[in-house]
């Protein structure tokens, strides 16, 4: 389904977080601590990207909710 291909995607872009979080904390050079961090910092951005496409897939209704900020009130 397409929710699982974006499950799979989001696994992914984690992987390669935690992997350029070990790299960054491997290395003792600064311009390739500034390189990893940046890697991490955009397979972040993916993730969550991705992660909110699925949270709209799985639950479209509420994905509306917490995009919007409606509140019920009395």
């Amino acid at each position: 389904s397409e929710a699982e291909v974006y499950r799979r995607a989001v696994q992914f872009e984690k992987d390669g977080t935690d992997l350029y979080d070990r790299l960054y904390n491997e290395t003792g050079d600064e311009k390739a601590r500034k390189f990893y961090a940046f890697l991490r910092e955009m397979e972040q951005e993916h993730m969550e990207l991705l992660d909110n496409t699925l949270q709209y897939l799985e639950n479209p209704d509420n994905w509306y909710l917490l995009q919007e900020g409606w509140t019920l009130e009395d």
